[in-house]
């Protein structure tokens, strides 16, 4: 599965299945894998079914959104997209991107968001999450705003549950932008 986007004047291509961004036909390093290689995201805990409940997850939502499905198609993670149409409903969301690919020039590294959004009257980004929160998302939430230019995004990740169910957190940007250019500083040091 491969997607591209046009920011502005960028032709974003990405391959989903090497997880790799070409800007302009330049590689870009994803915001994951800046994060995954100066140890922010540590997946040596993480298992491969709940990998794939976060991927079936997330191509549900994404088709949910597009109009491509409805809530009655769906059997496999049902409650998940149930919690998602409930978050939606509950903040208003209006969907301006459904994983549209963004690049940021000056620091050179790019990623897609899950939704870009208007939440009563703001833009927000969205990341939706199957798991539990862990102190990454702030910095990958703030990573996302850098690349789409929605510098005063509001930034939720939403913890979808089985039930039904979902938790919002808001992430600020004070609070993690450190650590995002830390990341940033580092990773581009380590290939100095």
């Amino acid at each position: 599965m491969q997607g591209s986007g046009d920011s502005g004047t960028q032709q974003i291509d990405f391959d989903y299945d090497t997880h790799t961004y070409k800007v302009n036909g330049e590689d870009y390093p994803s915001l994951h894998r800046i994060l995954e290689e100066v140890s922010l995201i540590d997946k040596r805990w993480y298992k491969p079914m709940y990998a794939d409940r976060g991927k079936a997850i997330h191509e549900l939502t994404a088709l949910l959104d597009r109009g491509l499905i409805t809530i009655d198609d769906i059997d496999e993670y049902k409650g998940y997209c149930e919690g998602w149409l409930l978050f939606k409903e509950d903040f208003k969301i209006k969907t301006i991107d459904v994983e549209k690919p963004a690049a940021n020039d000056v620091y050179k590294y790019a990623c897609t968001p899950d939704r870009t959004c208007i939440t009563n009257g703001k833009d927000a980004i969205v990341d939706i999450k199957s798991g539990s929160p862990e102190k990454w998302h702030g910095a990958q939430l703030v990573a996302q705003a850098m690349a789409t230019g929605l510098d005063d995004a509001i930034l939720y990740g939403v913890y979808l549950k089985e039930t039904g169910k979902y938790k919002p957190i808001q992430y600020y940007r004070r609070e993690h932008q450190n650590a995002w250019m830390s990341a940033l500083t580092l990773y581009y040091y380590k290939r100095s």
